[in-house]
């Protein structure tokens, strides 16, 4: 069973902000699940899978490396 991780979890692993990590979901670019909303005022709350983010990493790091 793969592990989900909130969206500060994937922030502090990518050493990035939390508004950045939730403009990447909603923009396509880092796949997540998005939870129901608490109450009828919350925000967008989203888990990311654990072998989503790593497959997220291992992509923009080749990339990173075929543009040096």
């Amino acid at each position: 069973m793969d592990v989900l991780l909130r969206v500060s979890e994937v922030a502090s692993k990518l050493n990035v902000s939390k508004e950045a990590v939730t403009q990447w979901i909603e923009e396509g670019l880092l796949g997540a699940i998005k939870l129901p909303p608490s109450t009828p005022t919350a925000r967008d709350t989203y888990r990311v899978k654990a072998s989503t983010l790593e497959k997220f990493i291992e992509d923009h790091s080749t990339k990173q490396e075929g543009n040096a």
